[in-house]
C-alpha cells in the first residue's frame, strides 16, 4: 500500500471548524477529507498580538486619503505570521501538497512555494478587494500605494501550481495581474441538505430578508429608505446584523450567529433576500438564500451578478441606485408568480454549481494531482 499523501492547509480561520464566515464550507471540507486518502492536517493563524494590530492600525488623516500604506501593512503582517507557521511544520515534516486559503497568507512564501507543490485559493486579488472602498475610500494614486502587495501577490502566483478561484470574476483579476497564472474557477460550495427549501407558514404579508454584519457597508440604512413605503403595509422585513439599526415600523431585527437554527429558519421563510450592498464579492448569504429557494435582489457588485446567473435567480440593481432599489423590491412584492420562478431557478443552480458535495472532490483531486506533479519532478 503506498503511503498517504500529507496535505497541510493553512487558512486565516475562515475555513476551521468553529470560525464564523464561512463555517459551513469548512465543516463540509473536514468530513470530506475525513474520508479521503490524504493525511491532512490544519493550522489557523492564531489572534494578533496587541503589538502587531498597532503596527498595522490605520494612520489618522494619511489614512482617510489612502496615503498611510495600512492595507500593505496588514498583508505583510498576515504573511510574516503564515510564513513563521509554515517554518514551524516544515521543521517537523514535510508534506506533499501546500493548500493556503487567503491566498495574502502566501505573499512571502514564494521561495517554500516553489519547493513544496502549493494551491492557492482566493476570492479577490488584493487590487480588486481595495477597489471596491468597503473600509476607505479610494484615490487615484490607491493603486501604486498597493503596489508592494500587488507585485508579491504576482510572486505568489507564479510560485503556486496552482490557483483556486471562487469565481469566474476572481479568476479574470488573477489572469489580470498574471496572464499564464495557472487559475481554476472552483468555489468551496455550501451544505444544500441544511440549507433546503421549508414549507412557508400562512403570513399576512411576504417577508424580505437582510443579513449582514456590517449593517451599513451592506447597504443596510439605503434598504431601509427604498423599503419604507412598502414596510408594514405591503412588506415586513427581517434584519439579521449585530450593528445598531433604526426601528423602522414593519421589520424585526434578530442577533442570530451564522449557522444557527433560528437564522436558517428566516432563509427558509423568506420571500426575498435583499442586499443592496457596496463591497461584496460571493457572500454566502446569497448562496444561503439561493438554496432555500427564495428571490435575491442585490446591487451588481463583485461576482454576486455571477452568483445570481446574471439575473436568472434574482434581480440585480446598480450600486447605489436606492430608487431602483425600491421599485425592484415593489416589483417583487407584487409578483409571487416571478418571486417563485426566481426562487426556483435560483434553487437548481445552487444545485449544479454550489453543492459543497460536488466542489470538494474536485478540490481533493487538485490536491492529489498537484502532489503527484510535484513528486514526478
Amino acid at each position: 500500500m503506498s503511503p498517504r499523501l500529507r496535505a497541510l492547509f493553512i487558512n486565516e480561520g475562515s475555513l476551521g471548524p468553529g470560525v464564523m464566515g464561512q463555517l459551513q464550507a469548512g465543516q463540509m471540507l473536514h468530513a470530506a477529507l475525513a474520508r479521503s486518502d490524504l493525511d491532512t492536517e490544519f493550522r489557523t493563524l492564531p489572534a494578533m498580538s496587541l503589538g502587531t494590530k498597532v503596527l498595522t492600525r490605520g494612520v489618522p488623516y494619511l489614512g482617510a486619503r489612502d496615503l498611510d500604506l495600512q492595507p500593505v501593512r496588514w498583508h505583510l503582517a498576515q504573511a510574516v505570521r503564515a510564513r513563521r507557521i509554515l517554518r514551524w511544520e516544515l521543521a517537523r515534516r514535510r508534506p506533499e501538497v501546500l493548500h493556503v486559503h487567503g491566498h495574502t497568507l502566501g505573499l512571502l512564501l514564494e521561495r517554500e512555494m516553489r519547493w513544496i507543490p502549493t494551491v492557492l485559493s482566493l476570492d479577490a486579488t488584493v487590487w480588486d478587494w481595495h477597489a471596491m472602498g468597503i473600509w476607505r475610500d479610494t484615490q487615484r494614486w490607491s493603486r501604486s500605494m498597493l503596489w508592494p502587495s500587488i507585485a508579491l501577490e504576482r510572486r505568489a502566483f507564479a510560485a503556486a501550481r496552482s490557483i483556486t478561484a471562487y469565481t469566474h470574476w476572481t479568476a479574470d483579476g488573477v489572469r489580470r495581474e498574471l496572464p499564464d497564472a495557472r487559475v481554476v474557477q472552483l468555489h468551496p460550495g455550501i451544505d444544500v441538505e441544511r440549507y433546503r427549501p421549508a414549507p412557508r407558514w400562512p403570513r399576512e404579508r411576504p417577508r424580505a430578508l437582510f443579513v449582514g454584519g456590517r449593517f451599513e457597508a451592506k447597504g443596510g440604512l439605503e434598504l431601509l429608505e427604498a423599503a419604507r413605503p412598502l414596510l408594514g403595509v405591503a412588506l415586513d422585513l427581517d434584519i439579521v446584523t449585530p450593528a445598531p439599526v433604526p426601528w423602522v415600523p414593519g421589520t424585526k431585527v434578530h442577533r442570530f450567529q451564522p449557522n444557527e437554527p433560528g437564522l436558517i429558519e428566516l432563509f427558509q421563510q423568506a420571500d426575498i433576500l435583499v442586499l443592496p450592498s457596496h463591497g461584496d464579492v460571493a457572500p454566502w448569504v446569497v448562496l444561503e438564500a439561493m438554496a432555500c429557494r427564495v428571490a435575491v435582489l442585490a446591487y451588481d457588485v463583485g461576482a454576486i451578478g455571477e452568483l445570481l446567473g446574471g439575473g436568472e435567480c434574482g434581480i440585480l440593481v446598480r450600486e447605489g441606485d436606492v430608487r431602483g432599489l425600491g421599485l425592484a423590491l415593489e416589483r417583487l412584492t407584487s409578483d409571487p408568480e416571478l418571486r417563485a420562478r426566481l426562487g426556483k431557478a435560483a434553487r437548481a443552480r445552487v444545485e449544479a454549481c454550489y453543492d459543497a458535495r460536488r466542489q470538494n472532490p474536485q478540490l481533493l483531486d487538485l490536491l492529489r494531482r498537484t502532489a503527484h506533479e510535484g513528486l514526478e519532478q
